[in-house]
């Protein structure tokens, strides 16, 4: 093989090696089916990049408060599984995610509202997956209270301009005026309080404000306007990267069959004077008169 000449061909087949590994990728990514991403963000400072899964017990309450083994007509371990696989809690910067992903762009976004209904933290979510999947169901009396405390915070945050009450604290920071003015009531207080009390329970956590506090949310699930190719990046590495090999290794293989080509010999010009081939002299008229 030729230096230049055989990595030129060599690089030339590992590159359509690497397009049809793309190619191949690319059509698979097409045909998977599509989902759809919504998610919840909130106040935290956790480490980079972590990540840690809904509790049991959290995702328990998904299904019944949005009924979505109704919904998609399965069981309700059918549906627990199904919400399971389709949220996940990361660290993002500034803050945490709340992340579902789904094939209907609506089902997405109700996963991670009522996912992020009850978030406390990550780390109240690790310690919560430690407990039991049931939880003694609240009191009448109590059940009763959470839903008018739920009406009236509503209630409160339509006063202030904003699509869900838990946003209040985040607005009141920010400066403005119709939140701050909630946030400072007393009477707000008070209802805020009693409904973090009442969550904790749903949770079977300590009622008497031990139990870690509410995560203030600071973005709100939001339909996706377009849906995506779940795992693209990791579809094209194992297209492209194995496509580079292949094509790599043929073209190797494919140069040690090849013929020894005509430019690449150098016959040797060191022969023996004596060996060179003699031609007869041709003596014209004139070198004749000369010899004379």
């Amino acid at each position: 093989m030729s230096s230049y000449g055989s990595l030129g061909r060599i690089a030339g087949w590992s590159t359509v090696g690497w397009i049809g590994g793309w190619f191949l990728a690319a059509t698979v990514c097409y045909f998977q089916p599509k989902k759809y991403q919504s998610r919840a963000g909130f106040e935290g400072q956790e480490p980079k990049d972590r990540t840690v899964e809904l509790a049991p017990i959290h995702v328990a309450q998904v299904v019944r408060d949005q009924e979505f083994n109704n919904r998609w007509l399965v069981s309700e371990q059918e549906a627990a599984a199904i919400v399971k696989k389709a949220i996940s809690i990361r660290s993002v910067p500034g803050g945490v995610a709340v992340i579902a992903t789904h094939t209907n762009k609506e089902d997405a976004r109700d996963l991670a509202a009522a996912a992020g209904q009850y978030f406390r933290g990550m780390d109240a979510e690790v310690a919560l997956a430690a407990k039991s999947v049931t939880v003694p169901p609240l009191t009448e009396k109590a059940d009763y209270d959470l839903r008018q405390l739920l009406n009236d915070l509503r209630a409160n945050a339509r006063k202030a301009n904003l699509p869900d009450f838990r946003l209040i604290p985040r607005a009141a920071e920010a400066g403005e005026k119709a939140a701050a003015t909630l946030w400072s009531d007393p009477a707000f207080q008070t209802r805020w309080t009693e409904y973090d009390k009442l969550s904790a329970a749903v949770d079977g956590l300590p009622t008497d404000g031990s139990a870690p506090k509410l995560s203030h949310l600071v973005e709100m699930p939001v339909i996706a306007a377009a849906p995506s190719s779940p795992k693209v990046n990791l579809y094209l590495a194992a297209g492209c990267w194995p496509g580079l090999l292949i094509g790599c290794l043929f073209g190797l293989r494919q140069e040690k069959k090849r013929p020894v080509d005509a430019d690449e010999t150098h016959p040797s010009t060191d022969l023996a004077f004596e060996d060179a081939p003699t031609q007869p002299v041709r003596q014209t008229r004139a070198t004749v008169e000369e010899s004379w």
